[in-house]
């Protein structure tokens, strides 16, 4: 929902240039797109670029590079192996929270203050962690063609 709010925004913000700029209104939503795309594709690549430092010891240069190289080598395999990791939290955050709700009844005093979301977030943030490795490893075998034993250590 945020990013359709974002999007709504710079869709509004842009169309309200193009009339003292005298560009067109159909011009205006294609570069808000074109911006969208570009963005979403350099956080992707700096989201495998993160994985390449520290899984395969690089540079932050070389990282990034080949965080692009590998995003824009096979985007569709990327879009889907990081849509699958969109779902998978977001049933980990539906099964956590329904877990946590339940455990509260039987667990936890009922005066104690009780807050799930660090927990929930924490969970999460280490599923789309485990995820990006493992694209990172999916991504590198596919581009360039290393085996998996040669890429972990």
């Amino acid at each position: 929902i945020s990013c359709i709010v974002l999007c709504r925004l710079l869709l509004w913000f842009v169309l309200s240039l193009a009339s003292p700029f005298h560009v067109s209104s159909v011009i205006a939503p294609v570069g808000v797109l074109i911006s969208i795309v570009l963005s979403t594709v350099v956080v992707m690549a700096i989201g495998l670029a993160c994985v390449a430092i520290g899984y395969d010891e690089c540079s932050g240069a070389e990282g990034v590079s080949r965080g692009l190289s590998y995003v824009l080598s096979r985007p569709g395999l990327t879009v889907c192996l990081l849509a699958t990791t969109a779902m998978l939290s977001w049933i980990v955050g539906v099964l956590v929270s329904a877990l946590l709700q339940s455990g509260k009844l039987h667990l936890v005093p009922a005066k104690t203050p009780w807050d799930d979301a660090v927990l929930l977030s924490s969970l999460q943030l280490s599923v789309w962690l485990c995820s990006l490795t493992i694209v990172y490893v999916r991504l590198r075998q596919e581009v360039d063609g290393v085996p998996e034993p040669d890429v972990s250590r």
